[in-house]
């Protein structure tokens, strides 16, 4: 089947035509992952979206979703999906970048929008239903007309944990080492080897260091 496919995408087209590139990608993705990876990527027809997924990934079932064209996805080695995960894209330009040896657990889901970018480092845990967004998808305006929830890029970096139902709002950097506890909502900067918790999620204890 496969190798029909290749035959049928690479008859009588140049190779580095993009949209072909990314169909042929997603394709043999797609073929990888019914066998291996359990990886299920949805609107790969859009345009020239992209998945980056090295083979020492392990997935369960990670949906990644595409609304829109110029979208990138990118996932370093040694990454652990556990269950089910999703990434929903909307929009164009967007681009999701996870480091290596990064573990997400049950339900996890990153929702990108407005071509804002979302970089995650290495070595970082997500505990189940942790909740990722550089967007509210609505626009809300004051009394003027301007609009005031704006998408953001959001920055997390190494080693750093969020526990169970966190909610990371677009905007946010999360510095390296940093631990966020259960069921709060990071609406600001948290700084490097520090504990935060609560709704919006504020820093209780600087200068620590966590290990799995």
């Amino acid at each position: 089947m496969l190798r029909k496919v290749k035959k049928t995408l690479m008859g009588g087209v140049k190779r580095e035509n993009p949209l072909l590139k990314f169909c042929y990608e997603n394709i043999y993705l797609r073929y990888r992952a019914w066998k291996n990876y359990n990886v299920h990527v949805d609107g790969r027809r859009q345009g020239d979206n992209s998945v980056v997924i090295p083979k020492s990934v392990q997935c369960d079932n990670l949906r990644i979703t595409f609304r829109g064209n110029g979208n990138k996805v990118v996932v370093g080695k040694g990454c652990k999906f556990k269950q089910t995960n999703a990434i929903y894209i909307q929009g164009d330009g967007n681009s999701l970048h996870i480091g290596d040896n990064v573990t997400f657990d049950q339900d996890v889901s990153i929702v990108m929008a407005e071509g804002t970018r979302c970089e995650i480092g290495s070595d970082c845990i997500f505990a189940k239903g942790v909740r990722i967004r550089t967007s509210d998808q609505h626009s809300i305006f004051d009394s003027a007309g301007t609009r005031i929830n704006c998408a953001k890029d959001v920055n997390i970096g190494n080693h750093v944990w969020l526990g169970a139902s966190v909610i990371v709002m677009k905007g946010v950097t999360i510095e390296d080492g940093s631990v966020v506890g259960m069921d709060s909502m990071v609406t600001r900067d948290i700084p490097a080897d520090s504990i935060a918790v609560g709704k919006p999620a504020k820093v209780i204890k600087a200068g620590i260091h966590w290990q799995e």
